[in-house]
This record gives structure tokens, C-alpha cells and sequence, in this order.
């Protein structure tokens, strides 16, 4: 099981759904997207990653730890607001449409 699935099992929520698009997998990935996240992966691998490499290896070793905290710390406050946000838009009634 997956994040999603998980996701989808205690909130009741599909969070995304692409089974209008042609040659989808039960509606939660499709071939298009597949294809353009590979092209970003293998960029991101090719060009992103050795520099961020390079840099780090530049860095103090006595400094990569408590980045390494700092980092887990912010992503640790990240998550539970941006849940707190989307369940706030979702919630949200709407005041308007547009015709």
C-alpha cells in the first residue's frame, strides 16, 4: 500500500484522479505524467543532483548534522500545516461560480 491509499482510507478523500485521462492505472497515475516525471527525474539526476553533491561535500562535517536537524525540524512543522491548509480549502464553502 501507498501513501495514497492510506490517505484515501482514513480521510475518505481521493486527493487525485486521473482516470479521465487516457492510459491511466485505476485513475491515480497515467502515462503522460509518467513520461514527464522521468524527463525531471533524469534532469534532476544528470545536472540538480551533482551540484547539491558538490556543495555538500564543501560543507563543514561538524555543520551537515545539525543542518541535517534544522531541515527534519522544518519539514516536521511543514506537513502538518500545509494538511491544515488543504483541509481548510476543502472545506471551504463556495461563494461563487463561475457560469
Amino acid at each position: 500500500m501507498n501513501f495514497v491509499v492510506i490517505s484515501e482510507l482514513v480521510f475518505g478523500k481521493v486527493f487525485w484522479d486521473y482516470s479521465n485521462i487516457p492510459f491511466n492505472l485505476g485513475g491515480r497515475i497515467n502515462l503522460l505524467y509518467c513520461f514527464f516525471w522521468g524527463i525531471a527525474a533524469g534532469t534532476w539526476m544528470r545536472y540538480g543532483y551533482p551540484l547539491v553533491a558538490k556543495c555538500m561535500g564543501k560543507l563543514k562535517s561538524r555543520i551537515r548534522p545539525w543542518m541535517t536537524a534544522a531541515l527534519a525540524v522544518f519539514m516536521a512543522a511543514a506537513v502538518p500545516a500545509h494538511g491544515t491548509c488543504g483541509r481548510c480549502r476543502w472545506h471551504r464553502p463556495r461563494t461563487s461560480r463561475r457560469p
